[in-house]
C-alpha cells in the first residue's frame, strides 16, 4: 500500500506508532549513555515541588484560591556548599591556653593567647554547650576556643562521658553585645543509610572532604534514669564508617546534606571513631543526670 493511498485515520495511527516507537528507542539509548559515564562526572539533581498559594480577592465577591507549582532544580554541589556554611559556624577549635607573659604594667583588659591547636568542638547549644572528644584533655590545663568569626573565649569542663566530653563557652558578661552561637540541628541516627553523602570538617583551618556512609554499627549501650531518662538497656547507632577514611582532629564533625550533625570524630581504644549524633544524645542524657542528682 502506497502512502499517498492511506487514509487520514491511517495516517495519525502510523504517526502515533511511530512516535512510540521512537520514544522507547530514545530511553533505550539514554539508559545505555548514562550507564557508561563514569562515576562522579554527573551529580545529583534532585527535583522539589514547591506550592505557592494566593489568595485572590475581588471587589464584592468571595475569596478565591489560586495553587501554583514549581519546579525547583536543587543541584548535590549546592547542598554540600550549604551544609558547609552552616555547619563551619557550629564549629570551634580548641586550643591549650598559653601561659601569661610577664609584664611590668597592669593592664585592664589582656588579650587570650593561644597555645597549641588539640581539637574541634561542636556548639550544641544557644548558651555555648560545645560536644568534643576527650582523648585530648588533661586534668590542670586550661583551654580556650576561637569561633568562625575569629573571637576568642575560655572554656570548660562539664562532664567527661565515654569517648566524648562536654564544654562550656564562658562569654563576658560585662560585654554590651552579647555572642550569638550557632547550634547544630541533631541528626536522627536510625534514618542513616549506606551511601547516603556525608561532609566533614577538621583541621585547625577548614579541611573539607566528601564521602559517603559505608558502614553504621548498632549497639547496646546502659542509659541513665532520672524524671526524663528511662534506665536499662537501650540499642541504638552508635557509630558509623565512611569513604572519607581516617581524620586525625579529634571532635571533627560529620554534616549530612542539609547541615545536620551526624556524627564526631573521637579517639577510642587508641584509633579514631565516628560516634553518633544519637549516641552523643544519650551522653547529654547522662550529664543532665548527674546534673539533676546535684
Amino acid at each position: 500500500m502506497k502512502l499517498e493511498e492511506l487514509t487520514k485515520q491511517q495516517i495519525i495511527l502510523l504517526t502515533l506508532l511511530v512516535s512510540f516507537v521512537t520514544s522507547i528507542a530514545t530511553g533505550i539509548v539514554t539508559v545505555t549513555l548514562l550507564g557508561q559515564t563514569p562515576p562522579g562526572t554527573t551529580q545529583t539533581i534532585n527535583r522539589i515541588m514547591e506550592r505557592t498559594v494566593e489568595k485572590i480577592v475581588p471587589n464584592g465577591q468571595g475569596a478565591s484560591v489560586v495553587m501554583k507549582e514549581r519546579t525547583i532544580v536543587v543541584k548535590e554541589e549546592d547542598l554540600i556548599l550549604k551544609s558547609i556554611e552552616n555547619g563551619s559556624k557550629a564549629v570551634v577549635r580548641i586550643y591549650e591556653k598559653a601561659p601569661k607573659q610577664p609584664t611590668s604594667e597592669i593592664k585592664k583588659e589582656e588579650p587570650i593567647l593561644l597555645g597549641n591547636f588539640v581539637g574541634i568542638g561542636v556548639v550544641i547549644s544557644a548558651d555555648g554547650n560545645i560536644v568534643t572528644g576527650n582523648g585530648f584533655l588533661r586534668n590542670n590545663q586550661e583551654y580556650v576556643v576561637s569561633t568562625y568569626d575569629n573571637k576568642i573565649f575560655d572554656v570548660g569542663n562539664l562532664f567527661f562521658g565515654d569517648n566524648v566530653s562536654f564544654m562550656k563557652i564562658f562569654t563576658d558578661p560585662t560585654s554590651k553585645e552579647k555572642y550569638v552561637f550557632n547550634p547544630v540541628s541533631m541528626s536522627d541516627s536510625s534514618g542513616l543509610k549506606l551511601g547516603q553523602t556525608v561532609i566533614s570538617i577538621s583541621g585547625e583551618k577548614n579541611n573539607v572532604f566528601e564521602g559517603i556512609i559505608s558502614n553504621i554499627s548498632r549497639n547496646d549501650i546502659n542509659v541513665g534514669s532520672n524524671e526524663k531518662v528511662e534506665s536499662g538497656i537501650k540499642n541504638i547507632v552508635t557509630q558509623i564508617e565512611t569513604s572519607i577514611g581516617t581524620i586525625k582532629t579529634e571532635g571533627a564533625p560529620i554534616f549530612n546534606l542539609f547541615g545536620d550533625f551526624v556524627a564526631l570524630n573521637v579517639m577510642s581504644k587508641d584509633k579514631f571513631v565516628f560516634v553518633s549524633s544519637d549516641y552523643i544524645n544519650e551522653q547529654l542524657k547522662l550529664f543532665e543526670s548527674e546534673k539533676a542528682k546535684k
